[in-house]
Formats: structure tokens, sequence, C-alpha cells
């Protein structure tokens, strides 16, 4: 299945990313080069790239990640099948990755699900049909893009997953994965619960809400758990330090150990322990 065009968005963290992309966009004429006047973040990144596109379905793809070659078209070809059963073109069509965890596969509206685990998939694994782009989100949030996005899109919108793996998903080690950062992770739960706690009471009930700030109590210890690290091992050898060092490492213990059970109790009420 052709692709009819390849938009590339400069996010401005680089000087050289031009001249890479024009010398591709002269031997494939398909390729767009989109460059905002300042970097807004994802959202306003994919939002920027959205305008110039012209295509009924946009497949969205992170500069760390590959799509698999028939991605597109197992993608296109489930929103067929899917309207064609249903009479509905489900607007958010994701997959799997080709390794790692594999994503519940819903369809249908499942809005309630999401204020369930306000979490569904990652932005590679995402493509939109052209009549949600009026409502991707207007806010942008520097944590959880792929989970806004699915939760603006799922409000008012069928989903629907494809049924295969549709990216490679590259891990790394960069501070600018959330996940990579417990601080990031703490403010970006905090974030996503603070956004939905209406949609969380109105579709769940306020125990569901509860349970969030039980999770969102995880993350924080997280945090202090990371930081705890950090002391620790900035810490140089004297004996006034072994001392700090030592109760530092029994406050670390224990922090841990509150993780551990808050951990053990929330797998009894979440699917997913993304945060």
């Amino acid at each position: 299945m052709a692709v009819d065009e390849i938009i590339v968005v400069d996010d401005c963290s680089t000087d050289n990313t031009e001249a890479v992309v024009r010398d591709l966009m002269i031997r494939h004429p398909r390729i767009k080069y989109c460059r905002p006047e300042k970097n807004g973040g994802l959202l306003a990144a994919l939002r920027f790239g959205m305008k110039h596109a012209v295509s009924d379905w946009i497949a969205l793809l992170d500069g760390d990640d590959q799509l698999l070659p028939n991605s597109i078209e197992v993608r296109i070809t489930a929103a067929i099948e899917y309207k064609r059963a249903t009479g509905v073109t489900p607007q958010l069509v994701y997959g799997d990755h080709y390794e790692g965890a594999q994503f519940p596969r819903l369809k249908g509206y499942v809005f309630p699900y999401l204020c369930k685990e306000l979490c569904l998939c990652q932005t590679s694994t995402m493509m939109l049909g052209r009549g949600c782009l009026t409502h991707f989100p207007a806010v942008d949030r520097p944590f959880n893009t792929d989970d806004q996005i699915v939760l603006a899109i799922g409000k008012r919108f069928h989903v629907l997953h494809s049924g295969a793996a549709v990216t490679v998903c590259h891990t790394h080690t960069s501070p600018t994965r959330m996940s990579n950062n417990n601080k990031n992770v703490f403010d970006g739960v905090c974030e996503l619960v603070r956004d939905y706690s209406t949609d969380i009471v109105r579709e769940q009930g306020k125990r569901r809400l509860l349970l969030w700030r039980v999770r969102i109590l995880k993350a924080f210890i997280n945090y202090k758990v990371a930081l705890a690290n950090a002391r620790i091992a900035a810490l140089q050898s004297t004996f006034g330090n072994r001392c700090q060092r030592f109760v530092l490492r029994v406050y670390r213990k224990g922090l841990i150990q509150i993780s551990l059970l808050l951990r053990s109790f929330l797998r009894n009420h979440f699917e997913h322990d993304f945060f």
C-alpha cells in the first residue's frame, strides 16, 4: 500500500536536520519538510505537521522508532473492515510493538476503559483519521503525550486495535524519555490525573480516583528513592559521610519496601503499571 506523503517536522533542536531532509526531498518528492518557529514540545510539533497533511489517515512516528513494512496497510485494512461491520470509521487505529509489551486489543467506544487505566499505547503505534484532528490535544503537556492523544481522541471517537505489530520501539537511556526519569514520571502521573479527574469520577467513580492517588504516592516514593540514590552516590568516603550514607540507606530501604507494598496492592486494581 503506497504512502501518500511523509512529513518531517523539525523540532528546532538541531541545526543540520533541514540540510539532510532537503537532500532526501530531491530523491523522494513525497517528503515534506516543516519547521515551526520554535520548539513547543511534541504535541505542538505533531499539530504543526498535521496542518500540512492532506491524507485521510496520518500515522505518527517518533524520531527514535521505526515503522514495520506493512504497518500502514494492516491499520487501514483493520479500519475498513471495522467500518464494514459497524458502519463507523474508527479515528484512532493502533497496534503493538514488534517486541516488548503488547497493548490491550480494544475496539469501539472505550473511553470508560481509558479512564480506568489512563494509558493505552505509545505515539509511534497510532494512526489517526482526519475526522478527529480538530479534537487533537490543544494544550501542550511536557509528559504523557501519547496518553494525552489517546484520551482526547478516545473521548469522542471509536478506537481500534489493528491486530498486529506495527512499529519497532527503540529503548534508550536518554533523559528526554519520561520513563528514564522518576521526577518526570511523578510529574506526568500528577498531570494526567489532574486533567482527567472529572472523567475518572464520572466513568469509574470516586474510588477509582482514590486508587489513582495511591499511584501518585507510589510515583512520589520512587522519585524519593532516586534522590536518595543520588545523594548516596555523591557522598565522599569520610567518617561523617559514612554515617550519613548508612542513614540514607536505611531510609531508602524503607521507601523501597513501601513502594513494593503499594505496587502489590495496585496490581489487584490496574492492568498496567506504566507509572
